[in-house]
Protein backbone atom coordinates (compact mmCIF):
# COMPACT_ATOMS: atom_id res chain seq x y z
CA UNK A 1 0.00 0.00 0.00
CA UNK A 2 2.70 2.39 0.90
CA UNK A 3 4.45 1.81 -2.71
CA UNK A 4 1.16 2.83 -4.83
CA UNK A 5 1.03 5.53 -2.31
CA UNK A 6 4.44 6.78 -2.85
CA UNK A 7 3.75 6.85 -6.92
CA UNK A 8 0.41 7.81 -7.06
CA UNK A 9 -0.83 11.42 -7.46
CA UNK A 10 -4.30 13.80 -6.02
CA UNK A 11 -7.38 11.92 -6.69
CA UNK A 12 -8.83 12.94 -9.89
CA UNK A 13 -12.84 13.12 -10.42
CA UNK A 14 -14.75 10.06 -11.10
CA UNK A 15 -16.26 9.23 -14.60
CA UNK A 16 -19.48 6.90 -15.68
CA UNK A 17 -19.34 3.78 -18.42
CA UNK A 18 -22.37 2.74 -19.82
CA UNK A 19 -22.90 -0.88 -18.03
CA UNK A 20 -22.75 -2.19 -22.04
CA UNK A 21 -19.22 -1.33 -22.78
CA UNK A 22 -16.15 -3.87 -22.74
CA UNK A 23 -13.60 -3.41 -22.40
CA UNK A 24 -14.12 -0.24 -19.86
CA UNK A 25 -11.54 2.35 -20.88
CA UNK A 26 -11.26 4.93 -17.99
CA UNK A 27 -10.09 8.17 -18.28
CA UNK A 28 -7.65 10.48 -16.69
CA UNK A 29 -10.25 10.93 -14.53
CA UNK A 30 -11.33 8.39 -12.98
CA UNK A 31 -11.56 8.54 -9.21
CA UNK A 32 -7.99 8.57 -7.46
CA UNK A 33 -9.24 6.40 -4.15
CA UNK A 34 -10.35 3.54 -7.24
CA UNK A 35 -7.20 3.99 -9.07
CA UNK A 36 -5.39 3.22 -5.97
CA UNK A 37 -7.43 0.04 -5.09
CA UNK A 38 -6.45 -1.21 -8.82
CA UNK A 39 -3.21 -0.96 -8.47
CA UNK A 40 -2.52 -2.09 -5.43
CA UNK A 41 -5.34 -5.13 -6.44
CA UNK A 42 -2.30 -5.79 -9.57
CA UNK A 43 0.04 -6.29 -7.00
CA UNK A 44 3.49 -6.94 -8.99
CA UNK A 45 1.85 -9.19 -11.39
CA UNK A 46 3.62 -7.39 -14.70
CA UNK A 47 1.14 -8.42 -17.10
CA UNK A 48 -2.01 -7.45 -14.84
CA UNK A 49 -0.46 -4.05 -14.58
CA UNK A 50 -0.04 -4.13 -18.29
CA UNK A 51 -3.40 -4.74 -18.56
CA UNK A 52 -4.79 -1.98 -15.95
CA UNK A 53 -1.88 0.52 -17.64
CA UNK A 54 -4.26 -0.02 -21.11
CA UNK A 55 -7.53 0.56 -19.21
CA UNK A 56 -6.66 4.44 -19.22
CA UNK A 57 -6.69 6.89 -21.57
CA UNK A 58 -2.77 6.44 -23.51
CA UNK A 59 -1.08 9.51 -22.16
CA UNK A 60 -2.80 10.04 -18.94
CA UNK A 61 -1.51 10.85 -15.63
CA UNK A 62 -3.23 6.92 -14.42
CA UNK A 63 -1.33 5.30 -17.23
CA UNK A 64 1.84 6.78 -16.37
CA UNK A 65 0.98 5.99 -12.81
CA UNK A 66 1.03 2.64 -13.50
CA UNK A 67 3.54 2.10 -15.92
CA UNK A 68 5.77 3.58 -13.31
CA UNK A 69 4.78 1.30 -10.98
CA UNK A 70 5.60 -1.45 -13.87
CA UNK A 71 9.64 -0.05 -13.52
CA UNK A 72 9.86 -0.64 -10.35
CA UNK A 73 8.78 -4.42 -10.31
CA UNK A 74 11.08 -4.80 -14.10
CA UNK A 75 13.38 -2.23 -14.71
CA UNK A 76 13.67 -3.16 -18.25
CA UNK A 77 10.38 -3.41 -19.48
CA UNK A 78 10.72 -1.98 -22.84
CA UNK A 79 6.85 -1.42 -23.44
CA UNK A 80 6.85 0.87 -20.09
CA UNK A 81 9.30 2.70 -20.81
CA UNK A 82 8.11 3.20 -24.74
CA UNK A 83 4.73 4.79 -23.14
CA UNK A 84 6.68 7.12 -20.84
CA UNK A 85 9.03 8.17 -23.60
CA UNK A 86 12.22 6.78 -22.06
CA UNK A 87 15.12 7.20 -24.33
CA UNK A 88 17.13 3.83 -24.99
CA UNK A 89 20.51 4.29 -25.44
CA UNK A 90 24.09 2.32 -24.87
CA UNK A 91 21.26 -0.77 -23.60
CA UNK A 92 20.55 1.85 -21.24
CA UNK A 93 16.85 3.76 -20.53
CA UNK A 94 17.10 7.64 -20.13
CA UNK A 95 13.61 9.30 -18.28
CA UNK A 96 14.41 12.44 -20.79
CA UNK A 97 16.32 13.62 -23.69
CA UNK A 98 18.43 15.86 -20.99
CA UNK A 99 19.85 12.79 -19.20
CA UNK A 100 20.32 11.15 -22.36
CA UNK A 101 22.56 14.38 -23.90
CA UNK A 102 24.46 14.35 -20.36
CA UNK A 103 25.45 10.92 -20.61
CA UNK A 104 26.22 11.23 -24.50
CA UNK A 105 28.59 14.16 -23.53
CA UNK A 106 30.35 12.23 -20.86
CA UNK A 107 30.47 9.47 -23.00
CA UNK A 108 32.68 11.39 -25.99
CA UNK A 109 34.43 13.03 -23.54
CA UNK A 110 35.55 9.94 -21.93
CA UNK A 111 35.83 7.98 -25.57
CA UNK A 112 38.29 11.05 -26.67
CA UNK A 113 40.51 11.32 -23.78
CA UNK A 114 40.37 7.09 -23.32
CA UNK A 115 40.36 6.19 -27.00
CA UNK A 116 41.40 9.52 -29.30
CA UNK A 117 37.74 8.41 -30.84
CA UNK A 118 34.76 10.90 -32.07
CA UNK A 119 31.47 9.75 -32.25
CA UNK A 120 30.03 9.38 -36.01
CA UNK A 121 26.67 8.03 -37.06
CA UNK A 122 26.21 5.18 -34.68
CA UNK A 123 29.62 4.80 -33.60
CA UNK A 124 33.09 5.87 -33.07
CA UNK A 125 35.80 7.03 -35.79
CA UNK A 126 39.24 8.38 -35.28
CA UNK A 127 39.16 12.17 -36.08
CA UNK A 128 41.21 11.46 -38.88
CA UNK A 129 38.99 9.35 -40.30
CA UNK A 130 35.48 11.19 -40.06
CA UNK A 131 35.67 13.42 -43.37
CA UNK A 132 36.70 10.66 -45.49
CA UNK A 133 34.05 7.93 -43.79
CA UNK A 134 31.17 11.68 -44.38
CA UNK A 135 32.30 11.89 -47.81
CA UNK A 136 31.61 7.62 -47.90
CA UNK A 137 35.42 6.62 -48.76
CA UNK A 138 36.41 3.35 -48.29
CA UNK A 139 39.98 2.00 -47.19
CA UNK A 140 41.79 -0.13 -49.87
CA UNK A 141 44.37 -2.98 -49.34
CA UNK A 142 47.11 -0.50 -48.10
CA UNK A 143 44.75 0.68 -45.50
CA UNK A 144 44.88 4.07 -47.42
CA UNK A 145 40.77 6.03 -47.85
CA UNK A 146 40.11 5.90 -51.62
CA UNK A 147 36.59 7.36 -53.25
CA UNK A 148 34.50 4.57 -54.53
CA UNK A 149 34.36 6.69 -57.86
CA UNK A 150 38.06 6.93 -58.16
CA UNK A 151 37.83 2.76 -57.07
CA UNK A 152 35.78 2.15 -60.17
CA UNK A 153 37.96 4.72 -62.43
CA UNK A 154 41.11 2.50 -61.62
CA UNK A 155 39.62 -0.94 -62.19
CA UNK A 156 38.09 0.73 -65.75
CA UNK A 157 41.57 1.75 -66.66
CA UNK A 158 43.38 -1.25 -65.77
CA UNK A 159 40.74 -3.04 -67.79
CA UNK A 160 41.70 -0.93 -70.71
CA UNK A 161 45.57 -1.12 -70.54
CA UNK A 162 44.59 -5.24 -70.20
CA UNK A 163 42.82 -4.54 -72.89
CA UNK A 164 45.28 -2.96 -75.26
CA UNK A 165 43.46 0.31 -75.00
CA UNK A 166 46.01 3.53 -75.00
CA UNK A 167 45.47 7.26 -73.64
CA UNK A 168 45.73 10.18 -76.07
CA UNK A 169 45.98 12.84 -74.03
CA UNK A 170 43.64 12.04 -70.97
CA UNK A 171 41.03 10.39 -73.63
CA UNK A 172 40.90 6.59 -73.75
CA UNK A 173 41.25 4.82 -77.37
CA UNK A 174 40.28 1.53 -78.52
CA UNK A 175 43.06 -0.14 -80.56
CA UNK A 176 40.66 -0.03 -83.60
CA UNK A 177 41.24 4.19 -83.93
CA UNK A 178 44.94 3.88 -83.94
CA UNK A 179 44.76 4.68 -87.15
CA UNK A 180 43.22 7.89 -86.97
CA UNK A 181 45.82 8.42 -84.01
CA UNK A 182 48.60 7.99 -86.70
CA UNK A 183 46.49 10.30 -88.92
CA UNK A 184 47.63 13.21 -86.36
CA UNK A 185 43.63 13.35 -85.53
CA UNK A 186 41.74 14.21 -82.26
CA UNK A 187 39.11 12.14 -80.57
CA UNK A 188 36.63 14.45 -79.61
CA UNK A 189 33.74 13.27 -77.81
CA UNK A 190 32.68 10.49 -80.97
CA UNK A 191 34.46 12.35 -83.90
CA UNK A 192 37.78 12.27 -85.63
CA UNK A 193 39.07 15.46 -86.06
CA UNK A 194 42.18 17.47 -87.31
CA UNK A 195 44.22 20.03 -85.11
CA UNK A 196 42.36 23.12 -86.20
CA UNK A 197 38.66 21.49 -85.60
CA UNK A 198 39.76 19.71 -82.63
CA UNK A 199 41.45 23.70 -81.21
CA UNK A 200 37.72 24.51 -82.07
CA UNK A 201 35.89 21.90 -79.94
CA UNK A 202 37.95 22.40 -77.05
CA UNK A 203 37.92 26.59 -77.11
CA UNK A 204 34.78 26.17 -75.11
CA UNK A 205 34.82 25.57 -71.52
CA UNK A 206 32.54 22.37 -71.14
CA UNK A 207 34.68 20.88 -73.50
CA UNK A 208 38.80 21.95 -72.67
CA UNK A 209 41.84 20.20 -73.59
CA UNK A 210 43.13 17.66 -70.49
CA UNK A 211 46.64 17.81 -71.05
CA UNK A 212 48.74 15.80 -68.33
CA UNK A 213 52.42 16.67 -68.37
CA UNK A 214 54.65 15.28 -65.84
CA UNK A 215 53.59 16.75 -62.70
CA UNK A 216 50.25 18.58 -63.63
CA UNK A 217 47.39 18.19 -65.82
CA UNK A 218 46.35 21.11 -67.99
CA UNK A 219 42.61 21.88 -68.23
CA UNK A 220 42.86 24.79 -71.26
CA UNK A 221 40.68 26.66 -74.30
CA UNK A 222 43.83 27.67 -75.44
CA UNK A 223 44.91 26.35 -78.40
CA UNK A 224 47.78 23.60 -79.69
CA UNK A 225 47.69 25.18 -82.87
CA UNK A 226 50.12 27.32 -82.34
CA UNK A 227 52.08 25.22 -79.39
CA UNK A 228 50.00 27.04 -76.67
CA UNK A 229 48.92 24.18 -75.24
CA UNK A 230 52.18 22.29 -74.78
CA UNK A 231 53.85 25.58 -73.45
CA UNK A 232 51.23 25.65 -70.87
CA UNK A 233 52.47 22.12 -70.16
CA UNK A 234 55.88 22.70 -70.07
CA UNK A 235 55.79 26.38 -67.69
CA UNK A 236 53.98 24.08 -65.27
CA UNK A 237 56.51 21.17 -65.24
CA UNK A 238 59.13 23.73 -64.83
CA UNK A 239 57.83 25.03 -61.25
CA UNK A 240 57.25 21.64 -59.64
CA UNK A 241 61.26 21.37 -57.93
CA UNK A 242 61.07 25.02 -56.57
CA UNK A 243 57.80 23.92 -54.76
CA UNK A 244 59.40 20.62 -53.36
CA UNK A 245 62.26 22.88 -52.36
CA UNK A 246 59.70 24.98 -50.37
CA UNK A 247 57.77 22.39 -48.61
CA UNK A 248 59.05 18.79 -49.60
CA UNK A 249 56.00 17.56 -49.97
CA UNK A 250 55.06 16.01 -53.16
CA UNK A 251 51.08 15.48 -54.26
CA UNK A 252 49.75 11.79 -54.58
CA UNK A 253 48.24 13.06 -58.35
CA UNK A 254 49.19 14.73 -60.57
CA UNK A 255 47.27 18.24 -59.53
CA UNK A 256 45.12 19.77 -62.44
CA UNK A 257 44.99 23.52 -63.05
CA UNK A 258 42.84 25.63 -65.49
CA UNK A 259 44.08 28.44 -68.24
CA UNK A 260 41.50 30.42 -70.30
CA UNK A 261 42.12 31.49 -73.58
CA UNK A 262 41.52 35.27 -72.66
CA UNK A 263 39.88 37.64 -69.27
CA UNK A 264 36.10 36.67 -70.75
CA UNK A 265 36.60 33.08 -70.12
CA UNK A 266 38.31 33.87 -67.07
CA UNK A 267 35.57 35.71 -65.71
CA UNK A 268 32.83 33.76 -66.81
CA UNK A 269 35.16 30.72 -65.26
CA UNK A 270 35.09 32.87 -62.21
CA UNK A 271 31.80 34.15 -62.04
CA UNK A 272 29.46 31.14 -63.66
CA UNK A 273 27.41 31.39 -66.23
CA UNK A 274 23.80 29.67 -65.63
CA UNK A 275 23.31 29.82 -69.40
CA UNK A 276 25.87 27.68 -70.72
CA UNK A 277 25.57 25.32 -67.19
CA UNK A 278 29.12 26.43 -66.43
CA UNK A 279 28.86 26.86 -62.00
CA UNK A 280 30.75 29.65 -60.12
CA UNK A 281 34.46 28.46 -59.02
CA UNK A 282 35.08 31.33 -56.83
CA UNK A 283 33.80 33.17 -54.02
CA UNK A 284 36.53 34.96 -52.63
CA UNK A 285 36.06 37.52 -55.32
CA UNK A 286 40.45 37.32 -55.88
CA UNK A 287 39.67 36.66 -59.47
CA UNK A 288 39.97 40.40 -60.07
CA UNK A 289 43.16 41.03 -58.31
CA UNK A 290 45.33 39.58 -60.19
CA UNK A 291 45.70 37.40 -63.86
CA UNK A 292 45.06 34.32 -61.68
CA UNK A 293 43.63 33.22 -58.53
CA UNK A 294 42.68 29.62 -56.67
CA UNK A 295 38.99 28.43 -57.48
CA UNK A 296 37.55 27.75 -53.95
CA UNK A 297 34.45 27.28 -55.05
CA UNK A 298 34.91 24.83 -58.06
CA UNK A 299 32.79 21.77 -57.42
CA UNK A 300 33.13 18.57 -59.92
CA UNK A 301 31.80 15.04 -61.22
CA UNK A 302 33.78 11.83 -60.84
CA UNK A 303 31.47 9.59 -62.32
CA UNK A 304 28.08 10.39 -60.35
CA UNK A 305 30.05 11.16 -57.07
CA UNK A 306 30.63 14.93 -55.67
CA UNK A 307 33.74 16.08 -55.70
CA UNK A 308 35.51 19.67 -54.37
CA UNK A 309 37.71 20.25 -57.30
CA UNK A 310 39.90 23.63 -55.93
CA UNK A 311 43.03 24.41 -58.25
CA UNK A 312 44.82 27.74 -59.43
CA UNK A 313 42.95 29.16 -62.86
CA UNK A 314 44.90 31.98 -65.21
CA UNK A 315 43.93 33.13 -68.45
CA UNK A 316 46.49 33.61 -71.49
CA UNK A 317 45.63 35.98 -74.28
CA UNK A 318 47.74 34.70 -76.69
CA UNK A 319 45.91 37.30 -79.31
CA UNK A 320 47.33 40.09 -77.45
CA UNK A 321 49.85 41.73 -78.23
CA UNK A 322 50.41 43.79 -74.49
CA UNK A 323 49.39 40.33 -72.34
CA UNK A 324 50.58 37.82 -74.21
CA UNK A 325 53.96 37.89 -72.29
CA UNK A 326 52.08 37.56 -69.15
CA UNK A 327 51.17 33.96 -70.30
CA UNK A 328 54.18 32.12 -68.55
CA UNK A 329 53.46 33.83 -65.28
CA UNK A 330 49.99 33.67 -64.84
CA UNK A 331 50.29 29.50 -65.64
CA UNK A 332 52.83 29.17 -63.12
CA UNK A 333 51.11 30.60 -60.47
CA UNK A 334 47.80 28.69 -61.09
CA UNK A 335 49.45 25.69 -61.37
CA UNK A 336 51.39 26.08 -58.02
CA UNK A 337 47.82 27.05 -56.50
CA UNK A 338 46.82 23.57 -57.54
CA UNK A 339 50.12 21.84 -56.30
CA UNK A 340 49.51 23.72 -52.70
CA UNK A 341 45.47 23.02 -52.50
CA UNK A 342 46.85 19.29 -53.50
CA UNK A 343 49.74 18.50 -50.44
CA UNK A 344 47.64 21.02 -48.16
CA UNK A 345 43.96 19.80 -48.00
CA UNK A 346 40.90 21.18 -46.06
CA UNK A 347 39.47 17.63 -45.61
CA UNK A 348 36.79 18.40 -42.95
CA UNK A 349 35.66 21.27 -44.70
CA UNK A 350 35.77 19.79 -47.90
CA UNK A 351 33.94 16.63 -46.76
CA UNK A 352 30.65 18.87 -45.95
CA UNK A 353 30.97 20.39 -48.94
CA UNK A 354 30.73 16.88 -50.51
CA UNK A 355 27.79 16.07 -48.46
CA UNK A 356 26.15 19.10 -49.26
CA UNK A 357 27.45 20.97 -52.30
CA UNK A 358 24.87 23.69 -52.40
CA UNK A 359 26.01 24.61 -49.18
CA UNK A 360 29.04 25.73 -50.49
CA UNK A 361 32.26 25.76 -49.28
CA UNK A 362 32.63 27.83 -45.98
CA UNK A 363 35.69 29.94 -46.57
CA UNK A 364 36.32 30.58 -42.75
CA UNK A 365 37.13 27.02 -41.84
CA UNK A 366 38.34 26.28 -45.11
CA UNK A 367 41.39 28.27 -44.60
CA UNK A 368 41.36 27.70 -40.85
CA UNK A 369 42.26 23.94 -41.69
CA UNK A 370 45.44 24.96 -43.28
CA UNK A 371 49.08 24.17 -42.35
CA UNK A 372 50.13 26.30 -44.46
CA UNK A 373 49.17 29.87 -43.96
CA UNK A 374 48.04 32.24 -46.75
CA UNK A 375 50.95 34.46 -47.18
CA UNK A 376 53.55 31.20 -47.51
CA UNK A 377 50.66 29.97 -50.15
CA UNK A 378 50.30 33.17 -52.13
CA UNK A 379 54.22 33.80 -51.88
CA UNK A 380 55.49 30.49 -52.68
CA UNK A 381 53.16 31.20 -56.20
CA UNK A 382 54.29 34.12 -56.78
CA UNK A 383 57.82 32.84 -56.27
CA UNK A 384 57.81 30.41 -59.27
CA UNK A 385 55.62 33.01 -61.13
CA UNK A 386 58.19 35.83 -61.25
CA UNK A 387 61.15 34.90 -58.97
CA UNK A 388 62.66 32.10 -60.20
CA UNK A 389 65.73 30.94 -61.59
CA UNK A 390 64.97 30.32 -65.22
CA UNK A 391 66.34 26.61 -65.74
CA UNK A 392 66.41 26.84 -69.55
CA UNK A 393 68.48 29.80 -70.13
CA UNK A 394 71.97 28.69 -71.15
CA UNK A 395 75.07 30.12 -70.08
CA UNK A 396 75.07 33.00 -72.71
CA UNK A 397 71.65 34.55 -70.95
CA UNK A 398 70.61 35.68 -67.77
CA UNK A 399 68.65 32.77 -65.82
CA UNK A 400 67.29 35.81 -62.78
CA UNK A 401 65.84 37.54 -65.68
CA UNK A 402 62.37 36.85 -63.96
CA UNK A 403 63.54 38.30 -60.28
CA UNK A 404 65.42 41.05 -61.82
CA UNK A 405 62.12 42.13 -63.23
CA UNK A 406 60.34 41.35 -60.00
CA UNK A 407 62.86 43.51 -57.99
CA UNK A 408 62.71 46.23 -60.37
CA UNK A 409 58.17 46.31 -59.82
CA UNK A 410 58.55 46.35 -56.09
CA UNK A 411 61.78 48.98 -56.18
CA UNK A 412 59.06 51.07 -58.69
CA UNK A 413 56.18 50.42 -55.86
CA UNK A 414 58.23 52.33 -53.64
CA UNK A 415 58.47 50.97 -49.85
CA UNK A 416 56.85 47.64 -49.38
CA UNK A 417 54.13 47.57 -45.93
CA UNK A 418 55.20 46.31 -42.80
CA UNK A 419 55.89 42.50 -42.16
CA UNK A 420 53.05 42.27 -40.18
CA UNK A 421 50.55 42.98 -42.93
CA UNK A 422 51.37 40.39 -44.98
CA UNK A 423 51.61 37.70 -42.72
CA UNK A 424 47.85 38.51 -42.17
CA UNK A 425 47.44 38.52 -45.91
CA UNK A 426 44.04 39.88 -46.12
CA UNK A 427 43.54 40.24 -49.97
CA UNK A 428 40.82 43.16 -50.70
CA UNK A 429 39.10 42.59 -54.41
CA UNK A 430 38.04 46.06 -54.03
CA UNK A 431 41.81 47.15 -54.21
CA UNK A 432 43.29 44.83 -56.69
CA UNK A 433 46.30 47.06 -57.74
CA UNK A 434 47.03 47.46 -53.75
CA UNK A 435 46.65 43.39 -53.34
CA UNK A 436 48.45 42.24 -56.20
CA UNK A 437 51.41 44.39 -54.72
CA UNK A 438 50.91 42.16 -51.78
CA UNK A 439 51.36 38.91 -53.50
CA UNK A 440 54.10 40.00 -54.87
CA UNK A 441 55.56 41.53 -51.38
CA UNK A 442 55.00 37.92 -50.37
CA UNK A 443 56.74 36.55 -52.92
CA UNK A 444 59.54 38.50 -51.93
CA UNK A 445 59.63 37.01 -48.59
CA UNK A 446 59.48 33.36 -49.95
CA UNK A 447 62.28 34.20 -52.36
CA UNK A 448 64.30 35.76 -49.67
CA UNK A 449 63.87 32.24 -47.37
CA UNK A 450 65.02 30.29 -50.60
CA UNK A 451 67.57 32.65 -52.29
CA UNK A 452 68.94 34.92 -49.34
CA UNK A 453 71.21 32.67 -47.84
CA UNK A 454 70.60 34.21 -44.16
CA UNK A 455 71.22 31.16 -42.27
CA UNK A 456 68.75 32.00 -39.44
CA UNK A 457 66.07 32.26 -42.19
CA UNK A 458 66.94 29.06 -44.06
CA UNK A 459 67.22 26.69 -40.70
CA UNK A 460 63.19 28.38 -39.60
CA UNK A 461 62.24 27.53 -42.82
CA UNK A 462 63.68 24.05 -42.84
CA UNK A 463 61.87 23.24 -39.40
CA UNK A 464 58.52 24.32 -40.82
CA UNK A 465 59.45 22.00 -43.76
CA UNK A 466 59.85 18.92 -41.46
CA UNK A 467 56.56 19.88 -39.31
CA UNK A 468 54.78 20.04 -42.76
CA UNK A 469 56.33 16.35 -43.52
CA UNK A 470 55.45 14.99 -40.36
CA UNK A 471 52.02 16.25 -40.62
CA UNK A 472 50.96 18.01 -37.17
CA UNK A 473 50.96 21.29 -36.44
CA UNK A 474 52.85 24.00 -38.04
CA UNK A 475 51.89 27.29 -36.15
CA UNK A 476 54.92 26.80 -33.60
CA UNK A 477 57.50 26.47 -36.68
CA UNK A 478 55.87 29.34 -39.09
CA UNK A 479 55.53 31.88 -36.34
CA UNK A 480 59.32 31.30 -35.56
CA UNK A 481 59.92 31.52 -39.44
CA UNK A 482 58.35 35.02 -39.39
CA UNK A 483 60.21 36.24 -36.52
CA UNK A 484 63.63 35.19 -38.71
CA UNK A 485 62.34 37.02 -41.40
CA UNK A 486 61.40 40.58 -39.52
CA UNK A 487 65.15 39.97 -37.35
CA UNK A 488 66.63 39.52 -40.48
CA UNK A 489 64.96 43.18 -42.64
CA UNK A 490 68.30 44.73 -43.63
CA UNK A 491 69.59 41.66 -44.72
CA UNK A 492 66.34 41.07 -46.80
CA UNK A 493 66.46 45.03 -48.29
CA UNK A 494 70.13 44.20 -49.27
CA UNK A 495 69.30 41.51 -51.07
CA UNK A 496 66.16 42.62 -52.96
CA UNK A 497 68.13 46.14 -53.89
CA UNK A 498 65.31 47.87 -51.82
Amino acid sequence: MLLSILISIAPLAPVSFDAGTAPAVLSYQDDGEEAVKKLEAAGTDVDKLVELAGSYKKGSAQARKVYKRILVVDADHEAAHKALRHHRYDEKWFDSYTALSKYRREEEKRMLEEEGLVRFGDGWASPDEVPFLRMGWEKDDSGQFVSPARAEKAAREAKFVADGWEQQDLTWIHPDDFDKWREGLWKCDEEWLDTEHADAYHANIPTMWQVPGKHFVALTTCDRTGKGVEWIVHWADLIYPDLVRTFGLKPEEKPEFVVLNGIGQYNMYAAGDQEQGIRASEASGNSSVHYAFFADSRIKMNGDQVEFGGCGVAYWSRSDEKLTGYGQHAVRHAAAQSYLEAIDPSWDTISKVVANPAGGVAAPAFWSEKKIPMWLRFGAASYVERFFKDSTVDETGNPWWARDWAFQNLRAQGQIRPFEEIFAFRLDPAKPEDSGAMISEAGLLVSFILDGNCKAVMDAHQAFRSALKLGGDTEATVTSLQEAIVANERALRRYAKL
